[in-house]
């Protein structure tokens, strides 16, 4: 029974001297002090993904759906990315010139292990919206007069292309937004 708590008293008295010897050294462990936040933009415009890291001791590079983009400032064989910020104060951000569809994808901060310190990374996304490439109506030339004869449907399909996300389609009538699901009937007085 004396040994037992002999031992718990030794490993109690280990553990207060490890974190006693880790802040007396001065060991701090790398961490972020700002994360990189998803981010939407539209096509061509430029985009800055943030990243600090405080109390950095490994390397410093960004990630684009897991392929590594580097450790240098300016990016080789990516022309309109570069690196942005102090690295002495752990300042990487990543900035993205012009943004076209090939830029939409998970991109992460890392920043490498050392003997001392483990690997750490932060990821967000980068969405790249675009405009429609065209909006018509299904069989019809644009401008086009629909004319329907008394006492007759007809159904009007309305494509949308290359639109990035998918957008959410409106009709209407006179000015005003028609239902989903509701339809129309126009009458003609003849006089």
């Amino acid at each position: 029974m004396v040994c037992g708590r002999m031992g718990n008293f030794y490993t109690f008295w280990i553990m207060v001297l490890a974190v006693i010897t880790q802040k007396g050294c001065g060991l701090r462990f790398q961490k972020f002090r700002v994360r990189p936040e998803s981010v939407a933009a539209r096509e061509g415009e430029d985009v800055t993904l943030l990243c600090v890291v405080d109390n950095q001791q490994g390397k410093a590079q960004w990630t684009k759906d897991g392929f590594a983009l580097g450790f240098q400032r300016d990016v080789p064989g990516y022309p309109r990315y570069s690196y942005l910020g102090d690295p002495r104060l752990g300042e990487h951000h990543l900035v993205i010139k012009s943004v076209t569809l090939t830029e939409d994808g998970e991109y992460q901060c890392q920043v490498g292990p050392t003997d001392k310190t483990p690997l750490i990374w932060a990821a967000a996304n980068v969405t790249v919206l675009m405009a429609p490439s065209s909006i018509t109506i299904v069989g019809w030339g644009s401008g086009a007069v629909v004319e329907v004869e008394a006492d007759s449907e007809v159904a009007l399909e309305c494509l949308v292309s290359d639109a990035r996300p998918a957008p959410q389609v409106s009709w209407f009538k006179d000015g005003l937004e028609v239902n989903p699901g509701e339809s129309f009937k126009i009458r003609l007085k003849v006089i």
